[in-house]
């Protein structure tokens, strides 16, 4: 069973209407691909070629760890299955990372059931493959300026934060008189 409700998706849905209406990203932004096909990675190029984004690549889960701790990057397209691991891997090893990059996980068959789990396992998104520049750009925009309010939300000082949260408020009521 899906765990968000309908108030949740439309809060969602808010927020990223709200992120998209702020304009597309910086030339800054950072693709690690991975995926042990050429043509994802030819697909990739093609799609990012005319921005100033830059795109990583690696066919495994070992060489994009390695990659991530060199220089860690924003938004990760995986292919849903690799030769030593899987999204799930993936997701796992950049959980530890202090500022978590978003997972799109890439998949040939658009599974309702694997839609489910990726959003659910906290990942990014679903893509379908072969890609479709529109879905791709749209898709790695939207990860990347999630990614980029996560990381202004932590930078907030722990005040700021409570008071966000309502925990720093004054807690208000309201006494009737009985007579």
């Amino acid at each position: 069973m899906w765990k968000y409700s309908v108030s949740a998706l439309a809060w969602h849905l808010s927020c990223t209407t709200k992120l998209i209406m702020r304009g597309t990203p910086d030339p800054e932004v950072k693709v690690l691909s991975i995926s042990p096909t050429e043509s994802d990675a030819v697909a990739l190029r093609r799609i990012l070629s005319h921005t100033a984004w830059s795109l990583e690549e690696a066919r495994t889960l070992a060489e994009a760890l390695g990659k991530l701790a060199e220089n860690p990057a924003p938004v990760i397209l995986c292919n849903y299955r690799l030769a030593d691991g899987s999204w799930r891997d993936v997701l796992a090893e950049t959980s530890k990372l202090p500022h978590r990059p978003q997972l799109i996980v890439a998949s040939p068959l658009p599974e309702d059931k694997l839609w489910m789990e990726v959003l659910d396992s906290g990942a990014y998104d679903l893509v379908v493959k072969p890609f479709q520049a529109d879905d791709v750009f749209r898709i790695i925009s939207l990860a990347w300026l999630h990614w980029k309010q996560q990381r202004k939300q932590r930078a907030r000082p722990a005040h700021a934060t409570e008071i966000r949260e309502g925990r720093g408020q004054p807690a208000f009521t309201t006494h009737t008189a009985h007579h």
